[in-house]
């Protein structure tokens, strides 16, 4: 009998009446069975409805991340173990003013909420604070005209010579995996900071990778070059501020949405999904900016949509004329990015009026998934509403959501630290 009719037959004959019950991985006991498929984040199956657990299925389980699991009721009693229903997990003022811009019945933004409820009810998050201390405005003559002249003020951190190398090759369609592999590793430190990020728990790879050779042709050229563009920005920005908690926290937002925009372009069945995790990576950038060169106005601006119950590109558009988007798109004109991440980070908050709305639509609804969760911070009180733009572009189940939070839950804190510390 194939495993498939196997499938079909357990679950007509077993799972009648929906007797199963969610349980966590970490709680899972041999024995067990399982009631559903359980599938990695590429929707390969990894486990069978009706396989029975075991030592070796336990290990899979956490290999590929996988933090819960669907269990038949019968089973658990067959070990002795009382089946308990599930509640609901109780919904604090927090959280109800979090989400206090956007429909929490709109089945998407729903996943998202229950998530939240469910994470961060295991884990301290910052209270939401109402700040109550009178900020003066910032004298209009004394803010900067326009975007560019935030980028130009200041001394502009230069970058590492080993990014030149690379947008050089990413910008030659001639150019081989001889090409890539040759500019990264001109720099020692940043070769190893790019094959442990590829041996990581998140690409899950079969084999070690130990050369970057090997890893241009497991992850592909123009991948892998995406991906040493975006470390070699964010390592030189992060070097500026490695000692402010509230830049480490903003690093800490930026990798989890990086995390959650590559889970969904795999899931939308994108090919290139690294310009993904880049463009997540980077889709702050202007805020950094911001912070670090206007952080008077940054403050009278963050009280603003306190008071107002604003969204800060909002909040920035009202007091500045223009936002950190038109500033991220201004440090990529004169970094000479990439089109398609010059649009993930200029469009992420305008999706409509984006010449690539498929790829900043994704990059706004890994925003809102992480801004949701509350995984590091960008300063964002509240969750952005979803733009009725990006909706054509999301065909995705809210159950797509759970595998995106898990993969954000997973591995964050493994990314951040291969990214931002030596």
């Amino acid at each position: 009998m194939s495993g498939a009719v196997f499938a079909a037959i357990f679950k007509e004959y077993f799972l009648i009446g929906g007797c199963m019950e969610t349980i966590r991985v970490g709680d899972l006991q041999n024995g067990m069975v399982l009631a559903e498929d359980v599938h990695d984040m590429y929707g390969r199956r990894l486990l069978t409805a009706g396989c029975v657990i075991n030592e070796k299925n336990l290990e899979i389980l956490k290999t590929w991340g996988i933090s819960d699991v669907c269990v038949t009721v019968e089973s658990k009693i067959a070990l002795g173990i009382q089946h308990t229903e599930k509640k609901n997990e109780p919904v604090s003022g927090e959280s109800l003013e979090l989400f206090s811009l956007v429909d929490r019945n709109d089945p998407l933004i729903r996943e998202i909420w229950q998530q939240s409820i469910s994470i961060r009810s295991k884990r301290p998050y910052d209270r939401f604070l109402k700040n109550t201390k009178e900020v003066a405005p910032p004298q209009r003559n004394s803010l900067p005209a326009n975007p560019a002249a935030i980028i130009e003020m200041g001394e502009f951190t230069a970058l590492p010579e080993v990014y030149n190398h690379i947008l050089s090759v990413i910008n030659d369609e001639r150019s081989s995996a001889i090409d890539i592999s040759d500019a990264v590793t001109k720099d020692p430190s940043f070769t190893s900071r790019l094959l442990n990020l590829a041996n990581s728990s998140f690409y899950a790879l079969k084999n070690s990778v130990d050369t970057v050779s090997k890893a241009v042709s497991i992850i592909g050229t123009r991948q892998l070059g995406t991906l040493a563009l975006g470390i070699s920005i964010s390592r030189s920005f992060f070097k500026r501020g490695e000692n402010d908690a509230s830049l480490t926290e903003f690093w800490r937002h930026s990798i989890a949405t990086a995390i959650a925009a590559r889970t969904l372009a795999i899931f939308l069945k994108e090919k290139n999904t690294e310009r993904y995790f880049i463009g997540g990576l980077l889709h702050d950038i202007g805020k950094l900016l911001l912070y670090t060169r206007l952080h008077d106005a940054v403050y009278y601006i963050d009280t603003i949509c306190r008071s107002h119950s604003l969204t800060q590109f909002t909040a920035e558009r009202s007091i500045l004329g223009f936002s950190h988007s038109d500033i991220g798109r201004e440090l990529c004109l004169k970094l000479n990015m990439p089109e398609n991440l010059l649009a993930m980070i200029t469009d992420h908050h305008s999706v409509a009026e984006s010449l690539r709305p498929f790829e900043a639509t994704i990059i706004h609804f890994a925003d809102i998934i992480v801004n949701g969760i509350k995984k590091g911070s960008s300063g964002e009180l509240y969750v952005p509403p979803l733009q009725e733009a990006a909706r054509e572009y999301l065909s995705l189940k809210p159950a797509a959501i759970d595998a995106v939070v898990r993969q954000v839950e997973t591995h964050s804190e493994e990314i951040t630290e291969i990214m931002l510390h030596d």
